[in-house]
Parts: C-alpha cells; structure tokens; sequence
C-alpha cells in the first residue's frame, strides 16, 4: 500500500517538476505541497483507512474461525482408521485449499479497493491543489513528498491550506 502511494505521488511529482520549470524561468508564482502530509492530515484517509482496518479485523476473525474449523476435523481424522480417515482427510485438504483461496482473494480485494481509495483521494488532491492556485494566482504548485532533498521557503508552503479545503469538502458532504 505504502509502494503504492509513493508510485502515484512520484509519478504526479515529476510531472509537475518537469512543468514547473518554464513557470520558473517566467518568474511566476509558485507554491508547493507536501502529497504525504495531506495524505495524512486529510480526515478522509484518515476515516477510510479506520474503516479498511475494521474489514480487515473481520476477514482476520473469519480465517481464524475457517482454520479452528480445519484444525477440528484434523483431530477427528486423527481419530478414525482407513477409509473413514481417507475421506476425513480429502475433506480437510479441501478446507485447506479453500482457506488458501480466501486468503489470496482477500489479499486481492484489499489491494484493489486500497488502490482505488487512493485514486480517488489523489483526484481530490489534485482539484484542490488547482482551485487553490487559480484562486490565487499560482503559475505553478510543485508537490513534494518528506522525502525529497532540497530547500523549499515555508510562506511558500500550501499543505495546510490544501488540508484545510479538503477536510472542509469532506465535513460538508458528511452532513
């Protein structure tokens, strides 16, 4: 998840660093944000992330009922003698082959729905960050991420203004 939110943020990076270069030379208005710390900051997330937590928990508490139900009929079949045992034991290789599959599609639909979130949470991100530089007259908002080295001027620094407009949206259309 985390590889994944650094592959868009660093995609979106350089495409806005490769455009910010000719409003630079311009001398125009620049800004910059900080993606992760928005990611972080925005409730959104923040309540999207508790809510993939609770899923999880679920599916945790369901493969552990499908293993405590596999780990019984082992034991039965750990009781019985020759073809009782062999069909008892087919049983449980199917248990053990269906628990397999619902692990991996779980692992599959928790990526994919991760994936998405982030998508649409960057979208939203983005339409911000662009009605805050029109509003404002910004030539060019360049994103950072915590990783990035370099000097960057804080009074240039729109993250928290960025935040604020998104938890703002987002508290409206919770009403």
């Amino acid at each position: 998840m985390q590889d994944y939110v650094r592959y868009i943020v660093g995609v979106t990076i350089v495409a806005l660093n490769i455009a910010a270069a000719s409003a630079l030379a311009a001398g125009g208005k620049t800004g910059y944000v900080d993606i992760e710390k928005i990611f972080e900051k925005y409730q959104k997330t923040v309540d999207l992330n508790a809510k993939l937590q609770e899923e999880r928990k679920e599916k945790i508490a369901e493969r552990k009922s499908m293993v405590e139900g596999i780990n019984k009929l082992k034991d039965e079949a750990d009781l019985l003698r020759d073809e009782s045992k062999r069909k008892k034991d087919a049983v449980v290789d199917e248990k053990v082959k269906s628990l397999y599959q619902f692990e991996e599609k779980v692992k599959r639909e928790a990526l994919q729905k991760q994936s998405r979130l982030q998508e649409d949470i960057l979208g939203e991100i983005k339409s911000v960050i662009s009605e805050i530089g029109r509003r404002d007259g910004y030539d060019m908002v360049f994103a950072f991420t915590a990783d990035d080295i370099g000097y960057r001027s804080e009074k240039l620094d729109l993250t928290d203004e960025v935040v604020k407009t998104l938890n703002k949206k987002y508290l409206e259309t919770k009403r």
